[in-house]
């Protein structure tokens, strides 16, 4: 069953120099993945944490060459953001494989907007479903360009040049998983556009909390992703910064009993080490 909620307006790759998108919904082709929209009925809820066990790494400041001042806010390592009590921000916690819900969302377009202002990404992560549109959008008065690679395969699915403050490019999120982005200007920057083929997903707040709103009965399992923290850097033979790369992400899951009209609880633990 093909059910579409908003119409898209803009393609894949597409670039404007026209600011900030004014699309306003998002367009999901719901049942692409065999997921069928339904009227839940005494639904239940699946909230919990997910918590860094030990004490945080020290992650090394990246080093931001060429020194411009407008970059030196970056040179804060933000692979990690640990809050009150060891919970853990920018994580994506969602339940696969399920067949039938509630409807896939309609998202605001700034909550699918990724900015670059003061050569970083913001957010660090966006999660959205399958067939919506991201916009990474040029806040600085600065060059960049916009890489958007597939984790999994190496694929390039976008690399756009962002000359000028303002600029704005869409990609349109073809598969499920965590997508990277980077910018060769400032090899520093990184983010992920995470791709989810059902609406049971959330992405963790500063406190670690999240919460799955209106699951029907049944047994689950609920998956949590979370970028690893080790960072590597690559130089060239004279020494100039060329690209880093991040370690391994952490993965976990848990199986969950939802009844009906009730709320089910479950923690994950991501090692510090």
């Amino acid at each position: 069953m093909l059910v579409v909620l908003a119409v898209l307006a803009t393609g894949c790759g597409e670039g404007s120099e026209d600011g900030a998108p004014e699309v306003d919904t998002v367009a999901v082709a719901a049942g692409t993945s065999g997921y069928e929209e339904i009227v839940v009925r005494d639904g239940g809820r699946v909230t919990g944490r997910v918590t860094l066990m030990g004490e945080p790494p020290e992650l090394e400041p990246f080093a931001i060459e060429p020194a411009e001042s407008l970059c030196a806010p970056a040179s804060a390592n933000n692979r990690l953001r640990v809050g009150g009590s060891g919970g853990v921000a920018s994580a994506v916690v969602y339940i696969e494989k399920i067949v039938r819900g509630k409807p896939m969302p309609a998202i605001p377009a700034p909550e699918r907007t990724v900015d670059q202002r003061n050569c970083q990404y913001t957010p660090h992560l966006v999660a959205v479903p399958v067939g919506a549109a991201v916009y990474f959008t040029n806040g600085d008065d600065l060059p960049h360009n916009v890489r958007v690679e597939d984790r999994s395969s190496g694929k390039m699915l976008m690399n756009r040049a962002q000359p000028v403050q303002g600029r704005v490019d869409t990609l349109v999120v073809d598969r499920s998983g965590p997508i990277s982005v980077g910018c060769d200007y400032h090899p520093w920057m990184n983010a992920y556009v995470f791709g989810v083929e059902n609406p049971y997903y959330a992405v963790t707040d500063t406190s670690g909390t999240f919460v799955l709103e209106n699951v029907p009965a049944g047994n689950y399992t609920v998956k949590m992703w979370l970028n690893g923290f080790e960072t590597t850097v690559r130089r060239d033979n004279q020494g100039r910064i060329i690209r880093y790369s991040f370690g391994e992400p952490h993965m976990l899951e848990q199986q969950v009993v939802v009844a009906p009209g009730e709320a089910a609880g479950i923690a994950f633990e991501v090692p510090a080490g």
